[in-house]
């Protein structure tokens, strides 16, 4: 049986900036530096060794440096800079925050970070259903039965943004803090509720946690991923659909693969294997998870806080299998995005070329 490492899998495609749309932050910071030319700047490029952005190195250095740089690079850029990680777990915003600086100096530093970071405009609103027309014709050029999975996981996961149409820690929140406020008071008291009757990571957990979300409509990743997975197992059967957990990072989605073998570990894959994530409003094929996959953050400061989508880091983010803990009853095992494997990938010379990692 043949496998292969996903960034080795992925080699070959190569990434349309004019057709891609939600993008992870890194990924996004790469499209618009093929689009824009002019920039010939390797400050603008994340560093391969630490995945630092020149933002995060001029926090610490300069801030006087750091607010001629924001007059310098394009707002789109700025923005993508500012919700990438580095390898030690760090947002821009971050060393700004516990820097030594003034504190009148890292409030005006911090509060345009977060006026950058809030911008999420590819991110449609959970009340709103992933466009499928779109998706599909933005994965034209997959196989049909990888497009039928991206359809069948789109359309249920449609159905539980309708049935789950509030989320606190949704970017769009962000406009609308009492209602966040409230909705995070009945999801806390939901979770009490799942944790006292079912206990947690376990089957029956994750179903009482769909039935607690849809019937109060509130419901964070984590629910809205519970949910998706229900109803995925309970239309095709419960071998092939998969919650995936990001640690640290606070993050669910869902993975669903019709192919998958019996025996597969829980990092590999089939060509048509799909993950999607219910709560951000999206798809995608397994093997460019690396351009999709994001973390969540709720990014504190003394004034104001917002909901952030950033990026996953591979040197500080791991991913772990919700049917692996179930099924083995132990500690979970933890990989890497770039330890995705896809079994039997000689399926894919019959595809042209996507999008490179």
């Amino acid at each position: 049986m043949q496998r292969r490492g996903l960034s080795a899998f992925a080699s070959s495609f190569k990434l349309d900036a004019k057709r891609a749309r939600r993008l992870a932050p890194q990924a996004r910071l790469e499209q618009l530096l093929s689009q824009y030319t002019h920039y010939n700047d390797e400050r603008l490029k994340v560093s391969p060794s630490s995945n630092e952005t020149f933002l995060h190195k001029l926090a610490e250095q300069s801030l006087q440096e750091l607010k001629a740089f924001f007059d310098y690079a394009d707002r789109p850029v700025l923005s993508a800079m500012a919700k990438i990680i580095d390898n030690n777990g760090k947002l821009p915003i971050d060393r700004v925050v516990n820097g030594v600086s003034e504190l009148d100096e890292k409030d005006s530093i911090a509060w345009r970070l977060l006026e950058l970071m809030k911008e999420d405009d590819d991110i449609p609103d959970i009340s709103k259903p992933i466009d499928i027309d779109v998706l599909l014709s933005f994965h034209k050029d997959v196989s049909p039965n990888l497009r039928d999975n991206l359809k069948r996981v789109a359309q249920l996961a449609n159905e539980v943004r309708e049935a789950i149409p509030v989320s606190p820690s949704h970017p769009s929140m962000n406009r609308k803090l009492s209602t966040m406020l409230h909705a995070n008071r009945i999801l806390a008291d939901r979770r009490k509720c799942i944790a006292q009757q079912q206990g947690y990571g376990n089957i029956a957990s994750a179903k009482f946690t769909r039935y607690e979300a849809e019937k109060c409509g509130v419901g964070n990743c984590e629910e809205l991923s519970s949910s998706l997975w229900d109803r995925l197992t309970e239309r095709y059967g419960p071998s092939y659909a998969d919650i995936l957990y990001v640690t640290p990072g606070d993050h669910a989605l869902v993975s669903f693969d019709l192919n998958k073998r019996s025996n597969a570990l829980p990092w590999e894959f089939s060509w048509n294997a799909v993950m999607c994530d219910p709560w951000i409003g999206d798809a995608w094929p397994c093997f460019i998870s690396a351009n999709y996959l994001t973390t969540f953050r709720r990014v504190i400061t003394p004034n104001s806080f917002v909901n952030v989508v950033t990026s996953f880091n591979d040197n500080c983010h791991s991913l772990s299998s919700f049917k692996d803990f179930c099924e083995n009853k132990k500690v979970p095992r933890f990989f890497k995005c770039h330890e995705i494997t896809i079994v039997n990938p000689e399926q894919t010379q019959a595809v042209s070329g996507i999008l490179k990692l």
